[in-house]
This record gives C-alpha cells, sequence and structure tokens, in this order.
C-alpha cells in the first residue's frame, strides 16, 4: 500500500474530512486531496505531522511494502518480545494461584485433621473423624470451595498460554 493509500485510510479510520486533516496539518484541502490521490507527496515535515497525529512511524507512511505498523521488523520483534513477556506473566500467574489454592487445602486439610469432628456409626457404636463433617461443624466448606476453585483456575491459566504459545508457533 503506498502512502497515498495510507494517508486516506488513516483519514477514513479517524473519521475526519479532508477539511478537517488540512486545518490540522495547516495545509489546504486540494494538498491533501492530491496526497490521496497520488499525484503529489507530503514534504517532510507534513509527514512528521502526518505521523504524529495518527501516532504511526514514517517506517510504516513511507515504505510500500509495509501494509500495517506490525509488518515493521522492529515493531514484530517488540511485538513478540511483549507478547513472550504477558506469556511468561500469565503463567506466573496461574502458577501462584494454583500453589495459594494448594496450600489453603493443605492448611483445611492440617486443621480438619487437628480438629476433627467425629461420626458415630450406628451399626457398630464406633465413632470416626469424618473430612466433610468437620468441614460443615467449622464452616469450612466455602473456603475449600473457592480454595478448589483456585487450582483449578490456575491450572487452566498455565495451560491455555502453554497451548495457545504453541498453537501461535506452529501458524
Amino acid at each position: 500500500m503506498n502512502i497515498s493509500n495510507k494517508v486516506l485510510e488513516l483519514r477514513k479510520a479517524n473519521a475526519m474530512s479532508q477539511e478537517e486533516l488540512a486545518e490540522k496539518l495547516q495545509v489546504s484541502r486540494q494538498a491533501v486531496s492530491r496526497w490521496e490521490n497520488g499525484t503529489a507527496l507530503p514534504d517532510a515535515g507534513n509527514i512528521i505531522s502526518i505521523c504524529k497525529l495518527f501516532d504511526v512511524s514514517a517506517d510504516y507512511l513511507l515504505n510500500d511494502e509495509y501494509e500495517s505498523e506490525e509488518d515493521i521488523p522492529a515493531v514484530r520483534r517488540n511485538s513478540n518480545r511483549i507478547e513472550a513477556e504477558y506469556s511468561r506473566k500469565l503463567k506466573l500467574a496461574g502458577l501462584v494461584l494454583a500453589v495459594l489454592g494448594v496450600a489453603g487445602l493443605i492448611a483445611i486439610g492440617v486443621w480438619c485433621y487437628l480438629n476433627p469432628v467425629a461420626v458415630i456409626d450406628v451399626d457398630t457404636d464406633v465413632a470416626s473423624p469424618d473430612f466433610l463433617s468437620t468441614l460443615t461443624e467449622y464452616n469450612l466448606g466455602w473456603p475449600f470451595g473457592v480454595l478448589i476453585a483456585m487450582v483449578v483456575a490456575g491450572i487452566l491459566l498455565v495451560l491455555s498460554t502453554i497451548i495457545i504459545s504453541r498453537w501461535k508457533k506452529k501458524q
């Protein structure tokens, strides 16, 4: 895509008329029209102003091979680096979530072991500790459920980032 098409596309994407763009760049509407028709090119000062106005690089604007900012090698490398860092942070967050959930479950398990609630078997008249009764007696059912959800969410977060990164590598 050449500079004419890029100026036209950027202007339309920002819902500007030729006159509005001309006013912002302090040029005539006819100058903008000539740029978009390809009969003239903006000078260096106007190229800088267009880049600032539409938040694009001069590389993108001037190189006909670039269809988007993502086509610029430096931007592509930076995007890949940012994406890898984001993926790493999501994996870490998932791991922390899962570990905290497991630690909480262990704490509840230890609490239930140290403070058991006995259930008496009617047939044998024998009292035996029961995990679910202990959870119910000490009102630990909802924290137990939340901790299970934390573990599951953490595992899913880690797995989803791994699966997505492998899928992207295959493309």
